[in-house]
């Protein structure tokens, strides 16, 4: 079934919603989970922050915005429409179970398709843009792997 990308954007805004409000926490009375539903508490002794977080956002919104930012002036191909829309659905099925302690876990899924959606959009650009972008997206990468320091 060919979704259109912006109606997959919007169910995908939407999905914040639901994961900022927690408003899928109500699938922890289900009676399929209910074996698992230790696993929706975090008071086993870690520290971790759970709920809809904003560098997961951060993350999730580049693939996003480069598309944006490519399709202004490019045609988008149809191989990486179809990839970028499953990216949007794996990602947004990842901020809806967002309550959920360590969801980078599903964020995952979708994050590991941003290398192949990012060379899509790099293969059509100027080298020197290319290395720029590439300098910009390592430095951040790096500043981001470094944040425990300034904690």
């Amino acid at each position: 079934y060919n979704l259109n990308y912006r109606y997959l954007l919007f169910i995908w805004i939407l999905s914040l919603g639901f994961g900022y409000f927690e408003l899928s926490r109500g699938l922890e009375g289900v009676d399929l989970l209910i074996d698992y539903l230790h696993y929706f508490d975090s008071n086993y002794g870690t520290t971790y922050q759970k709920g809809l977080r904003v560098d997961f956002i951060a993350f999730s919104l580049v693939p996003i915005i480069l598309t944006y930012l490519y399709g202004k002036k490019n045609q988008l191909d149809f191989r990486y429409l179809q990839l970028l829309k499953a990216y949007i659905l794996l990602n947004l099925i990842a901020n809806i179970f967002s309550f959920i302690p360590y969801s980078d876990r599903i964020y995952s899924y979708s994050w590991i398709l941003i290398p192949v959606i990012v060379s899509f959009i790099f293969s059509g650009l100027h080298k020197i843009v290319q290395v720029l972008y590439l300098m910009i997206l390592i430095s951040l990468f790096i500043f981001y792997n470094l944040q425990w320091i300034y904690k």
